[in-house]
């Protein structure tokens, strides 16, 4: 895998705002002077660096901004997690912005995340909380799953849809066939998945499936292999052995026919000479 490109990403909007003021009002660690207040400052924007999907042990920096009309400097930044009672962090920086550093993360650092900021000189005020980012760690993205239509197994020369499907929204899918180095070409993908369409197959069709995708939010990720699918190819031409048996049976009726057909003949024959045979023995009347 390449390393992200060291960009400030934010996160997607699946989580409201409702969420994170919930959390902020539960945050047990809160000085108790901000906690009755409501969010009357704008709220600051988050990102993070490298990027929302990392690998397990990668460092995160979450950054939480004021934004641009803002102009205060003696406040404090604090980064929440959704579902979570306490802050993770709090930030007392001299400037606009704070670094949240996120060390060797691993999978229960998955999760959505907000932030906020607040005054630390009367009179006392709190921002509303940023919009939610979403971030995800490598081992805890969920695998897609891959089905195929009419069904996993097909008559050769026939056509086989074969559909990847990701619980979270992919900007690019890919199928892969065991044994097989190269990505098959698929459709554009859809709101939850994409297609494959595998025409006129072959018996070399035949094989065991699978794919995976990339999330919108990071090109250089790529989601663990579903589940394998075995795809079955028959063969819709009749076989060498049963061609062999046909052919012996329709050479043994033939035989049996043109047997039937002479012994006819010969008891016709013999009927013939039999009546004839007759016909001389017979004495002559005067």
């Amino acid at each position: 895998m390449t390393e992200a490109q060291m960009e400030p990403v934010t996160g997607p909007r699946s989580h409201s705002n409702a969420e994170a003021e919930h959390t902020l009002t539960k945050a047990s660690s809160f000085p108790a002077h901000v906690l009755p207040l409501t969010g009357s400052l704008p709220k600051p924007s988050l990102s993070a660096l490298p990027g929302l999907v990392v690998e397990p042990g990668m460092h995160v920096t979450l950054q939480c901004r004021q934004p641009h009309r803002s102009s205060l400097w003696r406040v404090t930044f604090t980064l929440l997690k959704l579902g979570t009672p306490q802050p993770v962090q709090s930030q007392s920086p001299a400037g606009t912005l704070a670094d949240f550093p996120l060390l060797s993360v691993r999978a229960q650092d998955a999760g959505n995340y907000s932030c906020v900021y607040y005054t630390r000189m009367v009179p006392y005020q709190v921002s509303q909380p940023s919009e939610v980012l979403e971030l995800w760690v490598t081992d805890a993205l969920p695998k897609p799953s891959l089905s195929a239509w009419p069904g996993p197994e097909v008559a050769s020369g026939a056509s086989v849809t074969l559909r990847c499907w990701g619980p979270l929204r992919g900007s690019r899918f890919a199928l892969y066939k065991e044994g097989d180095d190269k990505t098959l070409p698929g459709t554009d993908p859809t709101q939850d998945g994409a297609l494959f369409i595998l025409t006129h197959v072959t018996l070399k069709d035949s094989g065991n499936y699978s794919c995976r995708y990339q999330l919108n939010t990071n090109g250089s990720f790529w989601t663990q292999h579903s589940d394998p699918l075995q795809l079955i190819v028959r063969d819709s031409q009749p076989s060498n052995t049963l061609l062999i048996v046909l052919s012996c049976v329709s050479s043994l009726l033939l035989l049996l026919l043109f047997c039937l057909l002479l012994l006819a003949l010969l008891c016709q024959g013999s009927i013939c000479r039999g009546e004839c045979g007759k016909d001389r023995m017979k004495p002559l009347r005067d």
